[in-house]
């Protein structure tokens, strides 16, 4: 199949590019098989001697750009804010476009640094990678307004984290390591690139 790759790493299959596929497991080996298109048809999983194989997660990269295009559809609105105890408003913006670009080539590009900050593995979507990735992107302030706080964008989330606390604290982060330090230097080139 052509356009599809298989990472396996123990027991966690990711599969890229993985539109239409379904999966199943025999045993020990995994195989996939081009699923029937239609109109409106979603990727099933397979179900085989009563065990199921859950679909794979989305990857970083396709979650950090859902969520920062969840967030552009509020572009332009006016947001109050309080922030150190002083009331004023500000038009809400946030560049999706150069985001998701520069994700893209960074993915493309940088997968090796990419996946030294995650921890392993370019497949994770824990709240702790997701969220620190992108309070540390809003505080760069190269897509964003500088207005712009964290709990602003907490309803960019709600599709994928139910903790807004957690969800919070883990944007407001600023702490980083050196590789994170390298990748995230790496991306705020990207975004300046990209931005418009």
């Amino acid at each position: 199949m052509a356009g599809n790759t298989i990472h396996v790493q123990g027991s966690y299959i990711d599969v890229h590019d993985n539109e239409n596929v379904y999966l199943s497991v025999d045993k020990a080996e995994v195989k996939m098989r081009q699923a029937p298109v239609g109109p409106k048809e979603q990727p099933a999983v397979e179900q085989q001697r009563g065990t199921r194989c859950a679909a794979p997660a989305a990857s970083f990269a396709e979650r950090v750009k859902a969520i920062m295009r969840k967030a552009a559809t509020k572009n332009g609105q006016m947001v109050a804010s309080n922030a150190r105890g002083h009331a004023r408003e500000y038009r809400f913006y946030v560049d999706a476009e150069a985001f998701c670009k520069a994700m893209d080539e960074m993915a493309a590009v940088y997968p090796d640094r990419l996946q030294v900050m995650l921890g392993g593995s370019l497949a994770t979507v824990q709240v702790t990678k997701v969220c620190t990735f992108i309070g540390h992107v809003i505080r760069m302030q190269e897509i964003n307004d500088e207005c712009l706080q964290a709990v602003d964008l907490l309803f960019a989330f709600e599709d994928y984290y139910d903790n807004r606390q957690t969800v919070r604290a883990r944007l407001g982060d600023g702490r980083k390591t050196d590789d994170q330090a390298v990748v995230l230097g790496t991306f705020q080139g990207l975004l300046k690139k990209y931005k418009s």
